[in-house]
């Protein structure tokens, strides 16, 4: 039995790794798309909820789309994921990434997410820089262990810093070893919380659709995620429009990534 925070014996991320709680299996095409599926995990809820949370469904799109056309590539630009419809509890996840177009500098793809009856329930698009890693880790992944904290929020480990504000440590379980930053997955995912932490004074919220641009790396830490309301309300809709920032406080506070997060009342 691996120890908590004991070394993957394929690479050096951690078994205990934010990735590898996450990860689907791979298949890629000779087309250049990529399949993947994943079991869905009580640990990937937003606590005390069913619904998966929106940063690991980015997760997943990060992980499919990033190894596109033939193997895993780095770094992420962008990502934009939307919920289309009612996001399975239980069961297994089918994950499909195609090119939209592959170049020498950038790649840009669309993936889709089903449920086991066949039916969409996400969709995104995400951009990464064609440099290839020169490792495919995720394709070897066996059998994932159970997240010692019971949720993927707890493997995070966010804390609240002020009233607009969560923050997190850069620390090896959610780092991204080929660029030596926080994982792109877990940068979504504290987004998401900040927005709630925002957002859902007045109720819980979801978030339904999520874009995220990378624009620089973590150095220092800790990673600061401060969300803002845009707009006043609008009494004909139920959706708000979230802007978060995440800033690396320990290094003048300069922007890593931006992020804007569309969130709707939970039904």
């Amino acid at each position: 039995m691996t120890e908590h925070g004991a070394e993957h014996d394929i690479g050096r991320m951690p078994i205990d790794h934010f990735v590898f709680a996450i990860a689907p299996n791979l298949t890629i095409r000779d087309d250049g798309s990529v399949a993947g599926l994943a079991t869905v995990r009580p640990e990937w809820f937003a606590p005390g909820t069913s619904r998966i949370r929106t940063g690991v469904l980015v997760t997943l799109l990060d992980i499919v789309a990033g190894h596109v056309p033939v193997g895993a590539i780095n770094p992420t630009v962008d990502m934009r994921l939307t919920i289309t419809g009612p996001i399975p509890t239980a069961g297994e996840i089918s994950i499909f990434g195609c090119p939209l177009r592959v170049g020498k500098r950038l790649v840009i793809s669309e993936t889709t997410f089903t449920d086991d009856a066949g039916n969409e329930f996400a969709r995104g698009v995400a951009t990464f820089i064609n440099v290839p890693v020169g490792s495919d880790i995720l394709l070897k992944i066996g059998p994932k262990a159970p997240v010692a904290e019971g949720s993927i929020d707890g493997l995070l480990g966010a804390r609240q810093r002020d009233e607009v504000s969560i923050e997190v440590d850069p620390v090896q379980r959610i780092s991204n070893g080929p660029s030596g930053t926080v994982q792109g997955g877990a940068q979504a995912l504290l987004a998401e919380l900040a927005a709630e932490h925002v957002a859902g004074r007045r109720g819980r919220v979801d978030a339904v659709d999520l874009e995220i641009r990378y624009l620089d790396r973590v150095q220092v830490g800790p990673l600061v995620a401060t969300a803002e309301v845009l707009g006043a309300a609008n009494p004909a809709s139920a959706r708000q429009l979230v802007r978060v920032l995440l800033t690396d406080a320990g290094n003048n506070d300069r922007l890593v990534s931006y992020v804007t997060i569309g969130v709707e009342p939970t039904a």
